[in-house]
């Protein structure tokens, strides 16, 4: 709360968020300091309207892993998400947080993977420049903003 350190938090595959939210929404928290992750893979849009009007920002870090889900069904869900206006909340991420996504080690889908093959992807999808730049530019500098510190 001194810093205004965003606080970003890992889900169990998007379960309890919403009783997450409620804990540091009383703790004082406000949703422009809380970034969730593996929300999406949560996919019921009615549980993910719900997160998105909460004001949070909401990581989609899917691409590349298709273990959980197809692809398709993660452009379906920031299409879902632009459509409705919540564009500004939503950031891409790799969630590479094992050695074997990593190209170095032999395994992949690896580091570059959202710009080399998700983004291209995205944009035959017919998501426009602006919202891409805005996933990945734009919402990361509001999202990993802290105040300055007066003593």
């Amino acid at each position: 709360m001194a810093t205004g350190a965003p606080i970003s938090v890992p889900t169990e595959r998007g379960t309890c968020v919403l009783e997450l939210l409620d804990l540091l929404f009383r703790e004082g928290v406000g949703p422009e300091s809380i970034l969730i992750a593996h929300t999406f893979l949560n996919p019921d849009p009615t549980y993910q309207q719900e997160l998105a009007q909460a004001g949070v920002f909401l990581i989609q870090d899917g691409p590349g892993r298709i273990k959980y889900y197809p692809e398709s069904q993660t452009v379906a869900q920031i299409e879902a998400f632009l459509s409705s206006g919540f564009g500004g909340q939503l950031l891409l991420a790799g969630d590479c947080s094992r050695a074997s996504y990593w190209k170095s080690y032999g395994g992949g889908p690896g580091y570059s993977y959202i710009l080399s093959r998700f983004v291209p992807r995205l944009k035959r999808a017919g998501i426009p420049e602006v919202a891409i730049r805005q996933m990945l530019v734009d919402n990361p500098v509001r999202a990993f903003r802290a105040k300055e510190i007066i003593e």
